[in-house]
């Protein structure tokens, strides 16, 4: 019997999107793709929270502490073949605002609150 490796499957479904022209186009992607991975393993955990647990096997801890870990994993494979899109409109969005800034030679200041909306940016539902 033959086995298949993950790894000769990735490059099939990784996510076909344009390269990053600079760092710190990289460094934008990299961090939508962690924060996509972020949010979907705390989906995951959430999810999981809500199936019944039984003791009829006894102590569950490394078991529980497995699932977390492959949780985990699961979410970084997840952003990283980008099933969920979110890490592409999140880079999409954050992208415009970097470019503005660096086109106005603004930085982005968390304590001032400038750079933090562009001008077209519109929360859903506006």
């Amino acid at each position: 019997m033959e086995t298949i490796q993950m790894n000769a499957v990735n490059p099939i479904i990784q996510k076909t999107h344009t390269q990053p022209v600079d760092k710190a186009d990289a460094k934008l992607r990299k961090a939508c793709q962690d924060f996509e991975a972020l949010l979907v393993a705390q989906m995951l955990s959430a999810m999981r929270e809500t199936v019944p647990k039984s003791d009829l096997l006894g102590s569950r801890e490394k078991e529980e502490v497995f699932q977390s870990m492959l949780d985990q994993e699961t979410a970084v494979q997840m952003s990283r073949t980008g099933s969920l899109k979110l890490a592409d409109m999140l880079y999409t969005q954050l992208s415009k605002i970097v470019k503005n800034e660096s086109d106005s030679g603004q930085t982005p200041s968390p304590s001032s609150g400038k750079g933090t909306q562009s001008a077209d940016f519109k929360p859903a539902g506006q």
